[in-house]
């Protein structure tokens, strides 16, 4: 949502941008970078506080299942991170697919 607002809100920009010669990705790209930069924020806030406000489940469950709580946390950063990197690519992926319908096959805008 917050890159097809900011497409049409700097409409001009990236119209400048294709005039000048530049390419579907350089005239979007400053629009790209603070869209997920927006969509990563919640996962990067969890993740700063994660094992610190709060002990996550799977850290819990070995805990009291007899594992060293070392390894629990081992366990729980793992988890943590493949669900970061999922959320990152998922990121990536959507505003990618945004960006390439917003454009047509030749890089002339449609919207």
């Amino acid at each position: 949502d917050h890159f097809t607002h900011g497409i049409r809100e700097k409409k001009e920009e990236v119209l400048e941008w294709l005039s000048l010669g530049g390419t579907k990705i350089e005239a979007t790209n400053e629009i790209f970078r603070r869209s997920a930069r927006i969509a990563l924020t919640p996962i990067m806030n969890s993740m700063a506080t994660m094992g610190i406000v709060s002990i996550p489940g799977a850290m819990t469950g070995q805990i009291l299942g007899g594992s060293s709580p070392l390894e629990a946390a081992y366990t729980q950063m793992i988890i943590v991170l493949l669900i970061s990197a999922g959320v990152y690519f998922g990121v990536v992926l959507g505003l990618t697919l945004a960006r390439k319908r917003l454009f047509n096959e030749r890089g002339q805008p449609c919207f």
